[in-house]
């Protein structure tokens, strides 16, 4: 994780966006994982005459390139418009996002998002580009492009001695023999301490489940926290099969909150534990936080009823597990 001091606010000002891809990468891998934003630059549209849009066009530099200047007149999704978020200009960034649903699982061996045309329209001249000029990128082939989206399903077999660990994507991962499970850990190291996820995993289960330390700009450039030192963990998942047990090894004395809809609010269920030492929890679903050296002003939040209950946690499944459904975002490497 990085570990940022937001007094510098000029940090805030060039941290990058998020799990973002360029468009070029999107067309060369055909691939792309829940939750990453597809970037699209001046340089990737082109006039009806077929003329790049470059920076040079917008006279003082991209960040003309913004919704003050420009609209986007045409957003065409020809398949899985529900995976993605919003289509929308960065900011004064000179660039286009197109956002995506964090979390999703990817179908075997086919595409599950067709991506068309994405046009954008002068709003107003800018420089030697006239109002209503339109600019467009589009997919080399007429009927999209075609994408694997989501974490990718890895299948992995009973074949590995107790105790042994092995690693998805980069993530550290061990497991614990059950009579008919697995006890997973996830690791990820977050400059000054860890943060794990803990849980059982049962025959045929399938989920993705990935742990980022992304800064987030938002809470960065906000002036109430510029005195504190910032930490941010997002744990992204389809949705796991039972309750994970959560453990942040942050020093005591720091203060854990979350990000929900772009706001700081408590995080109650995650405690400090003086026999863990360190914060604890209980996580199914995607979370977003942030992790302080100095207690910071944060909306009240409201812990859902019984979230921790599982479907899948009871005994009656065969007690032969011979095969475990595991989502990662790349392939799966055992280590001996």
């Amino acid at each position: 994780m990085k570990k940022i001091l937001a007094l510098v606010l000029a940090v805030a000002m060039m941290a990058t966006t998020a799990f973002a891809v360029g468009i070029s990468s999107v067309v060369a891998t055909g691939k792309l994982d829940a939750g990453e934003s597809i970037v699209l630059t001046p340089d990737d549209f082109k006039d009806k005459a077929g003329a790049k849009l470059s920076a040079a066009d917008l006279g003082t530099g991209d960040w003309k390139f913004s919704k003050d200047y420009f609209r986007i007149s045409k957003k065409e999704i020809k398949k899985g418009s529900g995976l993605i978020t919003s289509i929308d200009f960065d900011g004064e960034n000179g660039k286009i996002l197109i956002k995506t649903a964090a979390g999703t699982l990817a179908p075997d061996h086919a595409p599950n998002l067709v991506l068309g045309t994405i046009s954008v329209a002068a709003k107003k001249n800018v420089d030697t580009i006239k109002t209503s000029a339109t600019f467009s990128w589009t997919p080399a082939s007429a009927t999209g492009l075609e994408v694997m989206f989501g974490m990718v399903k890895t299948d992995f077999e009973k074949t590995v001695a107790e105790g042994d660990g092995y690693v998805i994507d980069g993530k550290s991962h061990k497991y614990l023999m059950g009579s008919n499970y697995l006890t997973l850990t996830t690791s990820e190291n977050v400059g000054d301490f860890d943060v794990t996820l803990e849980g059982r995993v049962y025959k045929n289960d399938t989920f993705s489940l990935d742990i980022k330390t992304d800064a987030n700009t938002e809470i960065l450039k906000n002036e109430a926290y510029a005195l504190a030192n910032l930490s941010f963990v997002q744990i992204v998942t389809s949705g796991l099969p039972i309750s994970n047990k959560l453990t942040i090894s942050a020093p005591e004395g720091s203060f854990v909150y979350e990000i929900k809809d772009k706001v700081l609010v408590a995080a109650p269920d995650v405690k400090w534990s003086e026999d863990d030492y360190a914060f604890i929890g209980k996580i199914r679903t995607s979370r977003d936080f942030v992790i302080s050296d100095i207690e910071l002003k944060a909306a009240p939040a409201v812990v859902p009823g019984n979230p921790e209950t599982g479907a899948n946690d009871v005994v009656g499944i065969a007690a032969a597990l011979a095969v475990v459904s595991l989502v990662a975002a790349g392939a799966v490497s055992l280590k001996k």
